[in-house]
């Protein structure tokens, strides 16, 4: 098996032909095949593929293509028979090994069990899902074949008396989900309308709860700002008065000091001019009691004055010079008063 290009070909060796490795078609014959609740289903498909493995594929296999046929067509059997109408509904296409759609080398290859968009309605999508999952893996390992597609060109049921009451029922069921789907769009305009309603409500509580939160809190912040000026007011009251009272304390203080001071001055003062003046009337007393002490007269004025303070508190004196002569001699006494001698 000799790869693609130019080859010289010598005897022995001889050219046996030639393998495309490009995507190919091959057409199944029709079958009809009884599906599990035994409806006969008639099947028109066609299966794309592709050579990956030449010498594997030349070496295994004599004729290539009718194995391939009769490979599909017996799974296209047995999927069928393993199958009901009404299981299929709600298949989806699986893609399985790594499919390479479009064929060849430049084909665009998918991963082991990674979902794709549906090729084909209902029933037909399950059947293209179960091939490719049967014969995939199957073809590429063994033969060296890709199985990239299979086509459904035809299905439907094989009776067509049974056809028809499937279709009459295909038909009611058409007309009841399309009411139901009416019914269900009703119901979601009338459940949008609701929830509208209910919104624009919410919206317009909200706006009113916003609008007297924000009244509220204006006019808590106003009651707040009221009592803070009027504390403010009180407290630079209080603190003025406190410092008038301060000042005048202080102001008592310094005068009480200045008072105390001034008292003390005064008092100092007088003591002090006491002390001079008993100081002067010592030394008056001094000197005047030398002076007298140095002259005659002072022992008469010192007699004089011990008799005055002798004789104070006394309004009349009987003065008799000569006391022993003038008792004998009552005649010569004379009275004189005391205030004229100068003794009171």
């Amino acid at each position: 098996v000799l790869q693609p290009g130019l080859h010289v070909i010598a005897p022995p060796d001889r050219f046996g032909g030639f393998v495309s490795t490009q995507l190919e078609l091959l057409d199944l014959p029709p079958q009809i095949h009884e599906s599990a609740d035994y409806v006969r289903l008639k099947i028109d498909a066609d299966v794309l593929y592709c050579i990956v493995d030449p010498k594997r594929a030349l070496l295994r296999v004599s004729d290539l293509k009718k194995l391939i046929r009769k490979t599909a067509t017996s799974t296209l059997a047995g999927i069928i028979r393993s199958s009901n109408l009404s299981e299929v509904a709600g298949s989806r296409k699986v893609a399985y090994g790594e499919e390479k759609v479009g064929g060849g080398q430049e084909g665009e290859s998918k991963h082991i069990g990674a979902e794709a968009e549906p090729s084909a309605p209902s029933f037909q999508q399950k059947v293209h899902d179960e091939f490719l999952k049967e014969l995939h893996d199957y073809m590429l390992n063994d033969l060296g074949v890709e199985v990239s597609n299979i086509r459904i060109n035809d299905l439907r049921i094989a009776d067509t008396e049974l056809a028809n009451k499937i279709s009459k029922e295909a038909v009611k069921v058409a007309e009841q989900e399309a009411e139901y789907r009416m019914l269900q769009k009703e119901t979601d305009i009338l459940t949008v309308r609701a929830n509208n309603q209910a919104l624009e409500v919410r919206i317009k509580a909200n706006a009113k709860a916003d609008q007297e939160m924000i009244l509220v809190k204006a006019k808590n912040d106003a009651h707040i700002a009221q009592t803070r000026a009027q504390a403010q007011s009180i407290e630079i009251k209080a603190k003025a008065e406190a410092e008038a009272l301060e000042i005048m304390a202080k102001s008592k203080k310094v005068s009480t000091i200045f008072d105390a001071q001034a008292q003390a001055d005064a008092t100092l003062l007088k003591a002090e001019a006491d002390k001079k003046a008993r100081m002067m009337q010592g030394e008056g007393d001094k000197t005047y009691a030398s002076m007298i002490e140095s002259t005659k007269v002072g022992a008469k004025l010192a007699a004089l004055e011990i008799q005055q303070k002798s004789l104070r508190g006394i309004s009349k004196v009987a003065y008799i010079p000569g006391m022993p002569g003038l008792l004998k001699n009552p005649e010569l006494a004379i009275n004189v008063e005391a205030k004229d001698m100068g003794l009171v």
